[in-house]
């Protein structure tokens, strides 16, 4: 299966004129037919929105579906899987190298 990667950012709403978006959680590659809990935890100060973006790979052949979301108010939420860090799949973005294929 060819399936691209699944981000979460967290849009912060400064005015209506501005905003700032953050990666949150990213994961890429095929995960396996199973459903899989995640986690993600933000820390938004005022208005924020979350965004759910999915690329797809370079077929038809891999699927991504996303159910059952909820955001809750804790102190012990922890990112889960913990290869969803931002910065491991934006180290792995940096290392693609176009001329070779399209990552």
């Amino acid at each position: 299966m060819d399936v691209g990667r699944l981000m979460i950012y967290v849009r912060s709403i400064v005015s209506a004129n501005f905003t700032s978006e953050s990666l949150v959680w990213a994961l890429a590659g095929p995960r396996g037919p199973e459903w899989k809990h995640a986690f993600v935890p933000i820390q938004p100060n005022g208005r924020y929105q979350i965004i759910i973006e999915g690329v797809r790979g370079k077929s038809f052949e891999g699927d991504v579906a996303v159910d059952d979301i909820g955001v809750l108010q804790t102190e012990s939420c922890k990112l889960q899987p913990f290869e969803a860090d931002p910065a491991e799949v934006s180290q792995a973005l940096v290392t693609c190298r176009f001329e070779e294929d399209f990552c």
